[in-house]
């Protein structure tokens, strides 16, 4: 009898070795058959050269995009006779020379304009600009006292002799462009000794830092304005201690603030403060019962949810309630409907996304800051790599399979119908839309991820010919989506 189940046992394991070998693994082609059947798309892909990406760059040398991927900028040292001079470069055409040690550039807002900031040592800084598709250049000097002249001016004439020492540091204008806060600073041998902002044209608490920069003398304050630039808050440091300034107003000092984050609509704020060694979150002025990390708002400002811990594990909670309880979370965010939270957690060494406490599939690595909700909010896009394997996933379902994503390189269309990634396959990168990789490879990308001009059509940033001796081209890439 003992015999018999053996031979029966044995019968069993060999039908199922079989049927595991009739069926064979999915293959690359197979990801995601189902998910793109009936988009049969073409692609057509039209390409820009812009100009010749320098060598130099590698050392350090500024280099610029413009903020609709159209053109592109940079600083080149050039010597002649034991002489050195920086040469700015416009779409691969010099623009202009200096004999300085530094320049510093950008482009204006929607792309029009070139404008940078030469140094020069001794003498006042000189400041030029070149409007694009024209040669001209327009320069000015600063006046060796402007500075002093613009900070008095911003101030109500009760407050001009008080600050008669300060210069004009920074100035941060609102999102909406009708308000705008000035940061004023005394100096001392090219150090900042005190600062002060200035609403309204009426000073607020002065501090020796703003923000929560290592230095005082750092070129940039984050003072923040709320979305609708009704409200202004920032962080401010003084006998070493820091305090919340919201619409003039000090917070209780603490040992450390984080820059504050208002709601979408502005009527509500949040910050992180550490006392007594411990942090905590306030929200609209009151403080969490719990030790918190990260703090977002939903869009409509109607929901708050943040990252805390407690002696063993990390949970999200939202408007109150604890969620799950994991080992680690990151990118914590609200669909655009506010309806939805959306999060990175892990347990052990795998890692899932979470929507609405739902666990999606686990995977080795969720591929940095490719997690991308959809504008309607109802689709989610992310590469992950599971062993060896790394795929895009979208909607849940592993789509295609490359050798590796670009980080920040997924994208879904204006219409949240289509998405597209940046990935690359073998040693070339490529474009992906849909279900459709599009011809044409290239070396790397400069700008990430795929714009989206309309449902329909997409451009990025790329280079092509790079090696040994060989400055690469850089292409602004179009992909016109049309369906066969």
């Amino acid at each position: 009898m003992r015999t018999i189940w053996a031979s029966i046992a044995c019968l069993l394991v060999y039908l199922l070795c079989l049927s595991t070998a009739a069926a064979p693994a999915a293959t690359e082609e197979d990801l995601g058959a189902n998910w793109s059947a009936g988009r049969a798309l073409k692609l057509t892909v039209r390409e820009t050269r812009l100009g010749k990406l320098p060598e130099e760059l590698d050392y350090g040398w500024p280099f610029v995009v413009s903020g609709d991927c159209n053109h592109i900028a940079w600083v080149e040292t050039r010597s002649k006779w034991l002489k050195f001079e920086r040469v700015i470069f416009l779409d691969g055409v010099e623009v202009k020379r200096y004999n300085t040690d530094y320049i510093e550039i950008t482009f204006g807002p929607g792309g029009r304009e070139l404008m940078w900031t030469v140094s020069r040592p001794g003498r006042p800084s000189l400041l030029g600009a070149v409007t694009i598709g024209e040669t001209e250049v327009r320069e000015v000097e600063e006046h060796k006292d402007a500075d002093g002249a613009k900070a008095r001016a911003t101030l109500k004439s009760e407050y001009a002799d008080e600050y008669k020492d300060f210069r004009l540091r920074e100035m941060v204008i609102s999102p909406d462009r009708t308000r705008c806060a000035f940061v004023l600073a005394k100096m001392k041998r090219d150090e900042v000794r005190e600062l002060v902002v200035v609403m309204d044209g009426v000073p607020g608490p002065r501090c020796v830092r703003i923000g929560q920069s290592a230095a005082a003398s750092a070129s940039a304050y984050p003072v923040i304005f709320s979305p609708d630039g009704t409200r202004v808050a920032y962080v401010a440091k003084r006998r070493g201690k820091m305090v919340m300034v919201v619409d003039g107003v000090e917070s209780p000092e603490y040992e450390w603030v984080t820059d504050p984050v208002f709601s979408a609509r502005g009527n509500r704020l949040a910050y992180h403060a550490k006392r007594r060694g411990r942090w905590v979150a306030f929200v609209d002025g009151v403080e969490q019962p719990e030790n918190t990390g990260a703090l977002i708002f939903s869009p409509d400002g109607q929901h708050v949810a943040y990252v805390t811990s407690d002696d063993r594990k990390i949970f999200v909670v939202l408007d109150g309630v604890p969620g799950k309880q994991f080992e680690a979370v990151q990118y914590l965010a609200f669909t655009s409907d506010s309806d939805h939270l959306i999060y990175q957690a892990r347990n052990g060494r795998k890692w899932r996304v979470v929507r609405d406490n739902e666990e999606g599939k686990q995977y080795d690595e969720i591929v940095k800051d490719t997690l991308t909700i959809s504008p309607d909010g109802k689709r989610l896009a992310y590469a992950a790599r599971d062993y060896k394997s790394r795929y895009l996933v979208v909607d849940g379902q592993e789509v295609k399979q490359y050798d590796e994503f670009l980080e920040d390189g997924v994208a879904f269309s204006p219409d949240s119908k289509r998405v597209a990634c940046l990935a690359r396959r073998y040693r070339t990168w490529v474009a992906w839309v849909d279900g459709v990789e599009a011809k044409g490879e290239y070396d790397g990308f400069l700008s990430v991820p795929p714009v989206f001009d309309s449902p329909d059509r997409l451009h990025f940033l790329a280079v092509r010919g790079s090696g040994h001796y060989h400055e690469p081209d850089v292409l602004r890439v179009e992909i016109e989506i049309a369906q066969e």
